[in-house]
């Protein structure tokens, strides 16, 4: 299992801070293993707190949001820009190029690779490819997910709002 760190640096840049297998694992019996991805200092107040969520935010302004995320094969995200169509206002796939895709957000988010594989890289350049079970736990840096196909991937993604720094669109 890989684990993926970024974070904006004390100049507001995006990067990568650390990749690799995740510091702390304990192994209770044959094959069963917990790892520890991350942790942060507040929990949620209740057990209770939350609901289905009526509508759609990008990010969530407080609180949090768990979600599934689906990302086609970018030959079919540029075939479809090319032709025209539109993807809205709160997504990241406005452009091709260099800057496909980036984007960020005034979040933690927790991420882990359900199925197919996808790159999460910076406007850096620097990137980290991914496979099921790996894992990002991604700290308001500006990032975009390239899936070079030809499946679609799905990430599991739980999204924590907090304020930071800048983040450098």
């Amino acid at each position: 299992m890989k684990r993926v760190i970024t974070a904006l640096d004390e100049s507001g840049t995006s990067s990568i801070v650390d990749e690799g297998s995740p510091g702390t694992v304990v192994r209770f019996g044959p094959g069963f293993e917990v790892h520890e991805l991350w942790r942060l200092g507040e929990a949620p107040t209740s057990i209770a707190d939350g609901r289905d969520p009526e509508r759609y935010t990008f990010e969530p302004e407080r609180g949090a949001v768990f979600r599934a995320v689906v990302i086609p094969p970018d030959a079919a995200v540029h075939q479809s820009l090319e032709q025209g169509d539109k993807w809205g206002a709160n997504t990241p796939y406005r452009d091709t190029g260099d800057d496909y895709g980036l984007h960020g957000t005034n979040t933690i988010d927790f991420v882990s690779v359900m199925s197919g594989r996808v790159t999460v890289q910076m406007p850096d350049g620097s990137r980290s490819e991914l496979r099921p079970g790996d894992a990002v736990v991604q700290r308001g840096a500006v990032h975009s997910w390239r899936n070079a196909g030809p499946d679609p991937v799905v990430l599991h993604v739980a999204m924590i709002g907090t304020q930071h720094r800048s983040v450098d669109e």
